[in-house]
C-alpha cells in the first residue's frame, strides 16, 4: 500500500518535470534518453584542453606554494640545537652498530646479574 502511494507520487512528479522541460523548451523526454547510447570507455581530453588544465593548475600549485612561504617566513623556527659536547646522532657505519650492540648487550647483563643478586 505504502509503495503504490510513493509509486503514484512518483509518476506525478516525473509528469511535473516533463512538463517544466517542455516549457523550457529543452530537455530530454524518457522515451529520446532511453534511445540515445550511453557513452563508454574513459573520456578524453583534447591537446588544448590538457594545455588549459595544465596552465590552470600551474597557476593554483604557484600560488599554494607562495602562500606557505609566506606561513614558513611567518613561523619561529623550531630546529632543535644540540648542546655543546652533545653529539649528533646520523647514519652510524656497522662497525659502530656493533660496538653499540656489544656495550648494551654488556650493560644488560650486568644490570641482570645485580638484580639476581637482590
Amino acid at each position: 500500500m505504502a509503495v503504490e502511494a510513493l509509486e503514484n507520487r512518483r509518476a506525478v512528479i516525473d509528469a511535473e518535470i516533463e512538463m517544466v522541460q517542455a516549457e523550457l523548451g529543452g530537455g530530454t523526454t524518457p522515451i529520446e534518453t532511453a534511445a540515445m547510447p550511453s557513452p563508454k570507455g574513459r573520456r578524453t581530453r583534447t591537446p588544448a584542453e590538457r594545455k588549459r588544465h595544465s596552465e590552470v593548475m600551474r597557476r593554483v600549485w604557484a600560488a599554494r606554494k607562495a602562500e606557505a612561504g609566506k606561513a614558513e617566513a611567518a613561523k619561529p623556527s623550531r630546529a632543535k640545537k644540540t648542546a655543546p659536547g652533545k653529539r649528533k646522532y646520523g647514519p652510524q657505519s656497522a662497525e659502530a652498530k656493533a660496538a653499540i650492540s656489544r656495550r648494551m648487550k654488556a650493560y644488560w647483563k650486568k644490570r641482570k646479574a645485580a638484580e639476581a643478586k637482590k
